[in-house]
């Protein structure tokens, strides 16, 4: 059974009252209005749900563009030396385009390859972490 919140009842992080050990047993099921809008899990189940949810997306990808991604990552420790920061686009094993940003290095490669699966990234040493803010309730 999932524990319920009403998400007015959250004034800060902390106020919610959610133990580490509740969200091992079960989620904190987040409600506005009384409708479900979200849930808080345990690290635990959040990196088990996102490994499921990668393999699911990545049974959806064309093999040529999981074979780029390969390639992405095996070039990254020489990219980092050349490219830190910059965009860049892998196709058929090969670096072919890049750009500082993401739209730019899109529009040169659609407008060079035509419109397929290609893979960019971010030629960067760690994912990005966001942080978000807490909730506050504004009256």
């Amino acid at each position: 059974m999932s524990r319920v919140i009403e998400l007015k009842e959250i004034r800060d992080a902390y106020s919610a009252g959610i133990a580490p050990a509740q969200l091992a047993r079960e989620p904190v099921i987040l409600e506005q209005n009384g409708e479900p809008v979200g849930a808080v899990i345990s690290i635990a189940d959040f990196r088990l749900y996102s490994a499921w949810k990668e393999q699911l997306t990545l049974s959806q990808l064309p093999p040529q563009f999981l074979q780029d991604r390969a390639a992405f990552r095996r070039m990254l420790p020489d990219l980092l030396k050349t490219h830190r920061g910059q965009w860049i686009a892998v196709f058929k094993g090969q670096v072919v385009e890049r750009a500082n940003n993401p739209g730019e290095l899109a529009k040169q490669v659609y407008a060079r390859f035509g419109y397929q699966a290609i893979y960019m990234d971010e030629v960067r040493e760690e994912p990005r972490v966001y942080r978000i803010p807490s909730p506050r309730l504004v009256r």
